[in-house]
């Protein structure tokens, strides 16, 4: 069965080594999960220098060269796919530094919205129909929705009554890598890891909560390794990438760096997504906050901390403490409670033989992987066909 599977693809524009948003990476993964269970996958890229035949049920191709009917399945994985798709299909191409890049058919996309067997993934579920781009009249036309929190489901089945809406469980490709090289400074002191970005929409920065926790534990070293930083104060989101270039590179990391005012907060820009790992495989502790209390934004970053094996810290509220209390590779704070949070740190820390990393990354290898996910939709696609 022919499947074409539209994802956040458009940071890939050589090969896959240079991706660096964790989006892409989901959406690389999830294709190729596809292509093992029994579909035949083409993966639309947007630049014509990312076009690979990877195997004989796997290819990258030129989003201007498809054509939906030559599909049986229609795949969008992550809002982002459906919000280019619509911009495309009324006319919107895309272009880069004023030059055009693709989107040369406006009727082209619009026969993949109107595909007739079409699904869509959300890892982040939000009310589609608030997005001035999207009309509601697409999402009920989708066989099928999959969310990533089961906290979700309800709403969304509230907002979309025509719609069938399912918990597809996260995944995470963390079991493939190994432990490499430390890349942190020292370990004369535990290393605390926040790993991703710092710039969600809670009432509280992450970065202030960062340093209610890291004045509480003044004998440890709290890491952050981040692309994006929100400024409450100024309103802003100041993008730090290493690999980033352009005369404000450092400003940004300058404006950053004066937002850190505890001398064991130390800042790291994010780089490439595979490194992620080697600050998760060595540190002592990885800590997540929630966004609200009823949070039903999967958080990504939970289950690359949960797939690495390293204890961890998360909020209450967080829709991914279900796997801590059940696996015990962590532990539970109570939401905005920061006292708490870093006593739940510091357990961790004179407990280490407690939490069973070797057990946790298994766990999750067996029931959290992309393979996982794409034998799960495959069940859904067939019911609702």
């Amino acid at each position: 069965m022919r499947m074409l599977f539209i994802g956040h693809m458009g940071n890939i524009q050589k090969a896959d080594d240079e991706i660096v948003h964790v989006s892409t990476t989901r959406s690389r993964e999830m294709a190729s999960a596809f292509s093992e269970v029994g579909y035949s996958v083409d993966a639309a890229v947007y630049w014509p220098t990312a076009e690979r035949q990877f195997s004989d049920t796997l290819r990258y191709l030129h989003i201007d060269k498809i054509e939906a009917d030559d599909y049986d399945i229609v795949f969008h994985h992550l809002i982002l796919s459906i919000q280019q798709i619509n911009d495309l299909a009324h006319g919107v191409p895309i272009t880069r530094s004023r030059k055009h890049c693709y989107g040369e058919s406006a009727q082209r996309f619009k026969r993949i919205l109107a595909h007739p067997r079409k699904y869509l993934q959300l890892d982040a579920p939000r009310a589609l129909s608030k997005d001035k781009r999207v009309d509601i009249r697409l999402v009920n036309g989708f066989k099928c929705i999959g969310v990533a929190t089961e906290n979700a489901v309800p709403k969304w089945k509230k907002m979309y009554s025509k719609s069938n809406v399912k918990w597809v469980n996260a995944a995470t490709m963390a079991g493939r890598y190994e432990k490499r090289a430390s890349p942190y400074p020292s370990h004369e002191k535990p290393n605390i890891i926040y790993l991703g970005r710092m710039n969600d929409a809670s009432g509280v920065s992450p970065i202030e909560k960062l340093h209610c926790i890291a004045n509480r534990l003044p004998d440890m070293n709290f890491h952050l390794v981040t692309n994006k930083v929100r400024d409450l104060k100024e309103n802003k989101t100041h993008a730090i990438n290493e690999l980033q270039e352009g005369p404000y590179r450092e400003i940004r990391l300058h404006r950053v760096q004066k937002m850190i005012r505890a001398s064991n907060i130390i800042l790291h820009r994010g780089s490439k997504y595979i490194d992620s790992f080697d600050w998760l495989h060595h540190a002592n502790c990885a800590i997540g906050f929630a966004v609200r209390p009823d949070q039903d934004v999967a958080s990504c970053k939970s289950w690359e901390y949960f797939g690495s094996g390293v204890p961890t810290v998360v909020e209450e509220g967080t829709p991914e403490a279900w796997v801590l209390k059940g696996e015990g590779s962590g532990e539970v704070a109570e939401h905005a409670n920061w006292e708490d949070f870093a006593d739940k740190i510091q357990r961790i820390i004179d407990n280490p033989n407690k939490y069973k990393r070797r057990k946790m990354r298994k766990y999750i290898k067996e029931n959290h992987s992309y393979h996982n996910r794409a034998q799960q939709w495959k069940a859904i696609m067939e019911k609702y066909s």
